[in-house]
């Protein structure tokens, strides 16, 4: 079993990222933890605050394509392991960080001997019409660019193994929700839009069935991953609380009394 002692989390300012080190710094287990992310530590500190004064955290402002960087971390903490939650969805950044990022820190952890978990998404399936379950067996084919780049990235982490045996494995979530959801998540946007009574356009047709996972037990699954996962494995995590977009925005409208009548399809993603 792998150990949590010391861990490098790379997007850590995220909404997932900061939920996880939150939960990592519950555990007697951790005794270091590097929070890596883009952001200068000012913005950063808005997730991840409340623990800025844990003397086993650490935040490095970093990009994981900085390989002398993420090399030198791993090295002065003795990391025992790399959860990469890292990405892009928007800003040209899409290519840099979810492909040629993770394609560099394959290759330091595999220079350090460092396992590395790499945080999917179940997008990488593709539309799943009801009422099938998508299964780690399911072919992957995705709908968005987001996805795509995802998709790449594990053929990235299969191939890493395959090819130089290296410790690397990946699990592919549910739509998260939760606290500190980014700008451009599907949820912040549709409650955003009934809060300020707008219209809002969903993808398609909106009948996309996608499970729905809340953030404290997404990270529940990332560290049981972590520590039993098989090399070059891939898993799901998910809680099968399967949604279509149109009725969960169909409920945010009714909780916050909007008429239906402002949701729209058609859209892209």
């Amino acid at each position: 079993m792998r150990s949590l002692q010391s861990i490098v989390v790379t997007g850590a300012a995220g909404s997932v990222g900061s939920a996880l080190v939150r939960q990592l710094l519950d555990l007697d287990e951790v005794q270091s933890l590097v929070a890596l992310d883009l952001l200068p530590p000012t913005e950063a500190g808005r997730s991840l605050g409340p623990f800025g004064d844990d003397p086993r955290l650490r935040y490095q402002q970093a990009d994981i394509n900085d390989e002398a960087v993420v090399a030198r971390l791993l090295r002065e903490t003795a990391a025992t392991g790399v959860i990469n939650l890292a990405e892009a969805r928007t800003g040209g950044r899409e290519l840099e960080t979810n492909i040629l990022g993770l394609a560099a820190l394959l290759r330091v952890c595999r220079s350090e001997g460092v396992p590395l978990l790499q945080g999917s998404t179940d997008a990488v399936y593709g539309n799943v019409p009801s009422p099938e379950r998508a299964t780690e067996e399911w072919s992957l084919d995705p709908a968005s660019s987001h996805a795509a780049g995802k998709a790449a990235g594990e053929l990235l982490c299969f191939a890493a193994h395959r090819e130089f045996d290296q410790d690397v494995f990946v699990t592919r979530a549910a739509i998260s929700y939760g606290p500190r959801l980014p700008e451009d998540h599907i949820l912040t946007g549709m409650i955003r839009s009934a809060v300020q009574g707008a219209p809002v356009l969903l993808p398609g047709d909106g009948m996309q069935i996608r499970d729905w996972l809340h953030l404290d037990d997404h990270c529940l699954g990332l560290n049981e991953a972590f520590r039993r996962a098989r090399p070059v494995e891939d898993y799901n995590l998910g809680v099968y609380c399967e949604r279509t977009l149109l009725g969960v925005e169909l409920n945010v409208r009714k909780i916050l009394h909007q008429p239906e009548s402002q949701i729209e399809t058609g859209g892209h993603g």
